[in-house]
């Protein structure tokens, strides 16, 4: 239960910078007609080189169906209204949140793939309320897999959009954004997500194998070179 005006909810996640809740919270209460602002997170995968979308998105909807989720390209820069959030780390007005609880119910004709958190967040704008998305504040979001700890951010993301085909009557989901000019990369993402062992001492004891098998290949190398 909610019992303030406003509040700020951080998923146990996520990692903010220090001022995200300041930043956030200011731009909230400039103007009564906002009702949630949310810092920028993305998605997040087992595989640290995969690449993932930014969690804040423009929608386009026709009566009962979803024509287009197109998430936000990660290089924007400043404050912009969006149309659905995920709900990593916001502020928001009470009432405005609750609003979005009215008719809490997955589209019947959009795909499984889309969240909960995204009916949440675009019901409330439905309801009137403005949503705010602040590029400035960017969170880290963790995963957890093959005994690592991960952090995905702005590095990890590409612009993608999810959209409707009428001739199959389905989705094309998660398709990547590219400029007519965009040179093909070596690699999907700008850099692997960092991640951290669980068991460090175990990776402690890997690399000293390493680096005693590595020394004695130099030594058996040199050894063949001597005999020559």
């Amino acid at each position: 239960m909610i019992y303030t005006d406003t509040f700020f909810q951080l998923e146990d996640d996520t990692i903010v910078q220090p001022d995200a809740f300041k930043r956030l919270y200011k731009l909230l209460m400039a103007n009564s007609k906002v009702g949630f602002v949310t810092a920028i997170e993305t998605g997040r995968n087992a595989l640290n080189y995969a690449p993932t979308r930014v969690g804040v998105h423009k929608i386009i909807m026709r009566k009962d169906r979803l024509i287009l989720r197109d998430s936000f390209d990660p290089n924007t820069k400043g404050i912009k209204e969006v149309d659905s959030s995920g709900v990593y780390c916001f502020v928001a007005r009470t009432k405005a949140y609750k609003s979005g609880f009215i008719d809490y119910e997955a589209p019947q004709k959009a795909f499984s793939l889309f969240a909960m958190d995204n009916v949440l967040t675009y019901n409330m704008k439905r309801h009137g309320w403005k949503l705010l998305a602040d590029f400035g504040c960017w969170c880290g979001h963790l995963q957890v897999s093959g005994g690592r700890i991960c952090i995905f951010g702005k590095d990890q993301a590409l612009k993608y959009i999810d959209l409707y085909i009428p001739k199959y009557n389905c989705f094309a989901i998660s398709m990547e954004v590219r400029k007519n000019v965009q040179p093909y990369r070596t690699y999907a993402v700008k850099k692997p997500a960092p991640c951290f062992s669980l068991y460090p001492e175990k990776e402690s004891e890997k690399e000293d194998n390493i680096a005693k098998e590595i020394k004695e290949a130099k030594q058996k190398i040199k050894k063949q070179a001597l005999s020559k």
